[in-house]
């Protein structure tokens, strides 16, 4: 697994004012986060996406970039098999798909793959990276329900994504996974849960672009939250292990649940 390295700024994040409804808040979530990784598409997308400190500047070979993500669905899928979990057929959807590293991987496993991202230049550039033809399909949305009818596909996966949007935001999104997975299929993402070496729950990494000064965000989900939201969502739970990919600094967990 590469090593990810930014600098973390703690933040408070505040709450949204007492008369601004909680659709309107998570609303306003979704745009700041899209507003960030449009920008970032742009500037230093592969390093927005997988921050090793070398590659910063548009210095990552794209070959490498794509065979790192064939490595972590791998290892993920890995996980799944070792702990009894038989990996559905058919469709997946990879949530929060950037410019589809971890797409194409999928591509490899599925008759067909979806990718979804709040970043319409991510999804440009994702599209000219496919290598698959019309087994995969790339959307760009930027709303907190998923552009999918209700049980469209055997497989959700999400990974280093539901962590930089707040709270709130994942958990609508953990709901929405639901939604579009079918009754048996198998939804696995992944999310920082604590951190381990410093303190607090909101972080901001501050990237200078063209357009002005953007943040990545890192945002906790404790693992009990995560779990009572697969929970109400009709999910369950069948396994959760850790990836390493948060370094000594934050708990990465990923979430294997049925519907």
């Amino acid at each position: 697994m590469l090593q990810r390295m930014k600098h973390w700024i703690s933040r408070a994040l505040s709450p949204a004012p007492a008369d601004v409804p909680p659709a309107d808040a998570i609303a306003g979530e979704v745009q700041r986060a899209a507003a960030s990784w449009e920008a970032l598409g742009k500037h230093d997308p592969l390093w927005a996406i997988v921050s090793v400190p070398d590659k910063q500047g548009n210095r990552w070979d794209v070959g490498e970039f794509f065979a790192n993500g064939a490595l972590e669905v791998q290892h993920a899928l890995n996980a799944l098999k070792a702990a009894g979990i038989a990996l559905p057929a058919g469709r997946a959807l990879d949530f929060g798909c950037g410019v589809g590293r971890l797409t194409q991987a999928l591509a490899l496993r599925f008759a067909e793959v979806d990718g979804v991202d709040i970043s319409a230049s991510m999804i440009e550039q994702a599209r000219g990276y496919n290598r698959h033809g019309e087994r995969v399909r790339y959307h760009q949305s930027a709303a907190e329900r998923l552009p999918f009818d209700d049980g469209t596909f055997d497989f959700v996966f999400s990974k280093i994504v539901l962590q930089h949007v707040a709270v709130e935001l994942q958990k609508a999104y953990v709901r929405e996974f639901f939604r579009v997975v079918r009754p048996g299929g198998l939804v696995l993402f992944q999310t920082m849960s604590k951190t381990i070496s410093i303190e607090g729950s909101h972080f901001e990494s501050p990237v200078e672009t063209p357009g002005g000064t953007f943040t990545i965000d890192m945002n906790t989900f404790p693992r009990h939250e995560v779990e009572q939201t697969i929970a109400a969502a009709g999910g369950r739970l069948r396994h959760v292990f850790s990836d390493g990919g948060g370094g000594d600094v934050f708990e990465s967990l990923f979430f294997a649940a049925e519907r």
